[in-house]
């Protein structure tokens, strides 16, 4: 009698920077109990991955699941998978990275459970066709893939497992279905085990299924589901038992051993399709998945004809649409080519420690919109971690005292930036960006400008759909027991296939409770520091906060001219930019030029800002110039985290207010010992809010708090070509203890 195999893996993957609550929440509510359970169904064989982040919790905290891994893995009923040590995309980083993370995540692993794995998993199930040659040298021998990118290569079908190569290298793929992927856990015994035998009748005797280890007791609903008396989880080991004559559990690397491959192929590039909708702009995301949903109906025949063509976007692809996630991404690969300047230069200690902080902000999750990129925590354990190398690589290498500069193409879009370093911080000028500084990073903290543009994703709209709903609906109250019962899972024909049960649907996310206009609009500009505005007659804290205020000028978010970027004789590092633009007076357009002028002192750290404003016409100009930084951490809102005024004023960073009259600010992080100051020669109108966009997590959505806006604002009547002149200047300071309040300068 033919059978057919299943190969099952479990993805068990959290980003690096994700608290310690929430992953013992999931080994409590997922991971743990399917190790016990597993534990007890000898007859059920397969693959495990954990990523670098729960292998270090698990070490550190839970032995017992350690040891019954290890002993399930001794008897030879799992196979654990390897991947990057911290879920960085490979094929986004140097191939001396890429070889790195996968040959120290298979080492943590070894050491751990005594088992050196032979496969892996994608993070984010991105491919590309160098990663043969990536894993050349890393004794992976193969990996799992979307079957998707293999049918636009020329597959017909999912049946066995293929070989790729490149440049004479070779890797085995094993091909899931993401259709048959959905039955789990979502689907009933009966429906699996009819979907599984109508691939063995038609003539498949090999199938592979990814699931995410969080749909097994983290996303809403699924803990009941799977673990209530006689849950699914039972249910499905149930009929593995049952079905034993024609229904086989294995292992990978055995199957590889024993069967041949069904042939080579060269997959295309590109993500799963529904991996891919964050990548994409609203407009096209929406027709993407109107085309996949028209897909899976299976109704229309050109269409159908088209459906191996039909692919998600190359992973790069999020780096177009996401400011945030590319300024980290460049900053890794700047990070990475600093430490390995240092191979063999340094003792194995602290190559060791700089190496470790590299991989762990090397993480793709952190880049990821659908998991950690709208989420400041994990954006800033990403930037920490690659402050930390990049800081301890400058020591090393005697680069840290005094005032180093570069001007370098440094987000890689054709335009020029400045880096500034010094033995207090790093910030990055950016010229294209309207002149602001896109990244400022204080050693020993992490990034200050961790910001995250307001953007609207699709998905957007069901939170929407939700907060129209009466309050009795929208509640996420308990989720009802659920009993399954296997039923009768025997066949006795081929017309025994054609399954009555509609397809399972996961259930949405519950709906964020006090969802706010502000939290689903989107930005006009980048959310960075010392951005311009000439703001219109009607502006209000309330427009600000929406992003619908009046622009009366086209100064935002604008590109400057770099006019000079050089050190001076008293060691200031100085950065002059300009620029000629339109001021809205009225109806009439006149000409007004910015000149925007840096200066850095290295031995202080402080950041000096001169603005010359000039009226290019004889008529006079009326309007209000205002200057916008923003500013944020880890997304983290604290009691010990406060905004400071000159009368000694406090306001909590999650408030919104407005007040007039402000030449000094102060803001404080006494928890991670930071301080920043700001201060203005000429008294300001002061704005300031939070900025939320909402983020997903595996339980639900969450508010996602973004970081603080603060608007300084100058009433300005400008004679014809008269010029006016602002100036703040920024301290910066990092302390092991509360930090000291510097005195307030005297201009």
């Amino acid at each position: 009698m033919r059978s057919l195999h299943l190969l099952l893996a479990i993805e068990h993957r959290l980003p690096y920077g994700e608290p310690d609550e929430t992953i013992k929440e999931a080994m409590d509510k997922a991971y743990r109990p399917l190790i016990e359970k597993l534990h007890e169904a000898h007859h059920v064989k397969l693959s495990l991955h954990y990523s670098g982040a729960i292998l270090d919790w698990m070490k550190a905290n839970d032995p017992r699941a350690v040891d019954l891994i290890q002993e399930m893995s001794d008897r030879g009923q799992i196979e654990l998978l390897s991947g990057p040590r911290y879920d960085a995309v490979l094929h986004s980083i140097p191939p001396r990275d890429a070889h790195g993370q996968v040959t120290a995540h298979a080492e943590a692993v070894s050491k751990m459970f005594g088992e050196r794995p032979r496969g892996m998993l994608l993070p984010m199930g991105a491919w590309d066709g160098v990663m043969p040659r990536l894993l050349a040298k890393t004794d992976i021998a193969y990996t799992f893939l979307d079957f998707r990118l293999l049918r636009a290569a020329g597959i017909e079908s999912p049946e066995g497992w293929y070989v790729t190569e490149r440049e004479g290298q070779t890797l085995g793929l094993f091909p899931y279905e993401n259709r048959l992927n959905q039955l789990f856990p979502w689907g009933s015994a009966r429906q699996i085990a009819l979907a599984l035998r109508e691939r063995l009748l038609a003539g498949q005797d090999l199938v592979s299924v990814v699931v995410p280890a969080e749909w097994f007791g983290m996303t809403p609903g699924s803990h009941p589901w799977c673990w209530y008396e006689q849950g699914w989880i039972s249910s499905f080991f149930r009929l593995l038992r049952s079905q034993s004559s024609w229904l086989k559990t294995g292992l990978a690397t055995s199957l590889i051993e024993q069967q041949r491959p069904s042939g080579r192929v060269y997959p295309i590039a590109g993500t799963p399709p529904n991996t891919a909708l964050p990548s994409l702009a609203l407009g096209a995301a929406r027709a993407f998945k109107r085309t996949f949903e028209l897909l899976e109906r299976g109704d229309d025949p050109v269409l159908d004809e088209a459906a191996p063509w039909v692919l998600g976007p190359p992973w790069e692809a999020m780096l177009t649409r996401h400011d945030a996630a590319n300024r980290l991404h460049k900053y890794m690969l700047r990070v990475s080519a600093q430490v390995a300047r240092l191979h063999k230069r340094v003792d194995r200690h602290r190559w060791a420690t700089m190496r470790r902080d590299l991989y762990r902000g090397q993480g793709s999750l952190a880049l990821d919109p659908s998991n950690g990129l709208r989420r400041g925590q994990i954006r800033h354990a990403a930037w920490a971690a690659l402050t930390a190398a990049d800081h301890a690589a400058r020591t090393e290498q005697g680069r840290i005292a005094g005032m180093y500069y570069k001007v370098l193409d440094i987000s890689c879009d054709g335009d020029e930036s400045i880096e500034v370093v010094c033995d207090r911080l790093r910030a990055v000028v950016h010229p294209s960006a309207g002149g602001a500084i896109s990244e400022l990073q204080l050693w020993g903290v992490g990034n200050l400008i961790n910001t995250f543009s307001r953007i609207q994703e699709l998905w957007f709209e069901e939170l929407e759909a939700d907060s129209r709903l009466p309050a009795l609906v929208k509640g996420g109250g308990g989720q009802p027991e659920v009993v399954i019962d296997a039923g009768t899972t025997e066949f006795s024909s081929s017309a025994d296939v054609d399954d009555p049960e509609p397809w399972p649907q996961p259930p949405g996310l519950p709906p964020i409770e006090g969802l706010t206009d502000d939290m689903l609009t989107a930005d006009r500009h980048r959310r960075l520091m010392f951005l311009e505005h000439f703001l219109g007659p009607q502006t209000s804290l309330q427009n600000l906060l929406l992003g619908q205020h009046p622009q009366a000028g086209d100064f935002l978010d604008a590109p400057y001219q770099l006019a000079r970027a050089e050190r001076e004789e008293d060691g200031d590092f100085v950065i002059e930019l300009g620029r000629d633009g339109e001021v809205m007076v009225g109806n009439i357009r006149r000409m007004v030029r910015i000149d925007k002028r840096y200066r850095f002192t290295p031995v202080s750290g402080q950041t000096r800002l001169s603005y010359e404003i000039s009226n290019r016409y004889q008529e006079p100009i009326q309007t209000t110039f205002a200057v916008e930084v923003n500013l944020n951490l880890d997304s983290q809102l604290h009691k010990r985290r406060y905004l400071q005024f000159a009368d000694q004023k406090k306001a909590g960073m999650h408030k919104a207010g407005q007040r007039s009259a402000i030449d000094f600010l102060e803001l404080f992080w006494e928890d991670l010992g930071a301080y920043l100051a700001i201060q203005s020669e000429t008294p300001a109108e002061l704005f300031f809010f939070p900025i939320y966009s909402p983020a997903q997590t595996a339980t639900g959505y969450v508010r996602g708090f973004q970081g603080l806006c603060l608007i300084f604002a100058w009433e300005m009547e400008l004679w014809g070509f008269e010029k006016k002149k602002f100036e703040l200047v920024m301290d910066v300071q990092h302390r092991p203890s509360e930090p000291k309040m510097p005195r307030k300068r005297k201009w």
